[in-house]
């Protein structure tokens, strides 16, 4: 359940383009907790984890069904997610999507890169 702070965050960010353009501008955790400090509120760890969960939840429903069906899956198995986490390339990340029965390409990696920077908020540059 949403903090009264994230609430008022999210609020306060739904009517000012100008807090939206600041928002689509961040790079980091560290901005967007300067952002909501700026608004006078504080986010807990918690809030930040919702927001998180939340981006992650927009991004796989824009994704096609093969690469959305592996990003769930490692979201949803612990290993999985770690083994992901340490992919230095995205050769490596291929041949791990592979071992787990799934057939993606650099071309779905780059795509589900293209889509994660139309949401604000959410970054997909650990696969490269």
């Amino acid at each position: 359940m949403s903090s009264r702070s994230l609430a008022s965050f999210n609020a306060r960010i739904a009517e000012s383009a100008e807090l939206q353009e600041r928002l689509n501008s961040i790079q980091s955790p560290g901005e967007l907790m300067a952002l909501a400090q700026e608004q006078g509120l504080e986010l807990t760890p918690e809030d930040f984890r919702e927001i998180a969960q939340a981006a992650f939840q927009h991004w796989i429903t824009l994704l096609d069904a093969t690469t959305r069906a592996f990003f769930e899956q490692a979201q949803s198995l612990p290993e999985l997610n770690q083994k992901l986490k340490q992919c230095q390339s995205p050769e490596t990340a291929i041949d791990l999507a592979r071992e787990h029965g799934f057939e993606l390409t650099i071309t779905d990696l780059q795509q589900a890169a293209i889509v994660a920077r139309t949401i604000p908020g959410f970054s997909f540059e650990k696969l490269w």
